[in-house]
């Protein structure tokens, strides 16, 4: 499977939505074979609903399931991903097949089987 493209979700419009609302965006845009960079780390919560709504939507055949990875880090005077001066804090949510994900002593990397 190869990943079509990555989706990045401002925190903004994440707080505008419930938390179904939030979940089918961030699922649908993964099981079309998107990575989806959301521009906040999930809460601990967050991440477990994610995962059980991942479990009701697994199909061998058409979507295997989710990686999912965090990274929080303090930036000071910095500016975030999206421009607003903040800790970075980001999550990355991706195909399970398509994709790695790693933190490398604090840097994410992402890698793409070809």
């Amino acid at each position: 499977m190869v990943v079509q493209g990555v989706d990045f979700i401002p925190e903004a419009i994440l707080d505008r939505l419930e938390a179904d609302a939030r979940f089918d965006l961030i699922l649908n845009s993964v099981s079309q074979k998107n990575v989806v960079v959301i521009e906040r780390a999930l809460e601990p919560q967050e991440e477990l609903d994610l995962i059980s709504r991942t479990m009701q939507r697994v199909d061998a055949d058409k979507f295997t399931g989710i990686k999912l990875f965090s990274l929080k880090s303090r930036v000071n005077g910095g500016k975030s991903l999206f421009g607003r001066a903040k800790s970075l804090t980001f999550s990355v949510i991706a195909p399970s097949d398509s994709v790695q994900v790693r933190d490398v002593g604090g840097v994410l990397s992402l890698r793409i089987p070809s």
